[in-house]
């Protein structure tokens, strides 16, 4: 009975000792409200120790100070942006709303016309787009879609006009693909005057009578 009790214990201590060091990497937060003349925006920070060890050179970071919320590549000045961030209109309608991680933006973030429409959508990666991004007009018709990968375009990159294609691109790792627009004309031209083999009967006739 006693090695049964023995036993429980150690793996309660384990268990609480493991969930210790899951927990570690996260900070209480606080929430704030920022008011301006034509939005206003409700945010939490981190509370504790700022985060320099851990700073990425290449990232954007979000941090407040002295009412304003700023943002500067590879560094932060301020407390560090830390859990839900909303931002809504005057008239109490979605702006902007989306999440921070330690400065960095991070989940599904999305953002909204005055009038209630979605004007854009797409997900961050510890302060990377990712994956698919959607752009509408204040109409809710298509106005661009582009794909991202570690915070670079990849893929299909394509605008649209009223809801039509006007423009179709393709990346590879934030490089445009070359498109070898002459080759593409000669083809179109070939296909649109192919060269005639050997002389027709009008030809023939022609050069008899002549």
């Amino acid at each position: 009975m006693n090695n049964l009790i023995s036993i429980f214990i150690l793996m309660s201590m384990s268990f609480y000792l493991n969930a210790q060091e899951e927990m570690v990497d996260y900070k209480p937060v606080n929430k704030l409200k920022l008011y301006y003349d034509e939005y206003y925006i409700q945010f939490e920070f981190a509370i504790g120790e700022e985060l320099e060890n851990e700073i990425n050179d290449e990232l954007i970071y979000y941090w407040y100070k002295e009412n304003k919320i700023n943002n500067t590549q590879g560094g932060i000045g301020g407390k560090t942006l830390h859990g839900n961030y909303s931002v809504f209109y005057n008239s109490g309608t979605l702006k902007e709303k989306g999440q921070f991680i330690f400065g960095l933006k991070n989940g599904k973030w999305k953002k909204w016309y005055n009038n209630g429409n979605l004007y854009e959508v797409g997900s961050w990666e510890k302060g990377q787009k990712t994956g698919s991004w959607i752009q509408y007009d204040s109409e809710g018709r298509l106005a661009k879609v582009a794909n991202y990968k570690d915070g670079e375009l990849d893929g299909d990159y394509i605008e649209y006009s009223n809801g039509e294609i006007s423009e179709k691109k393709k990346f590879n790792e934030g490089n445009e693909n070359e498109v070898k627009e002459k080759k593409h004309k000669e083809k179109k031209q070939k296909k649109k005057n192919p060269k005639e083999k050997g002389h027709t009967k009008e030809d023939k006739a022609t050069e008899e009578i002549q």
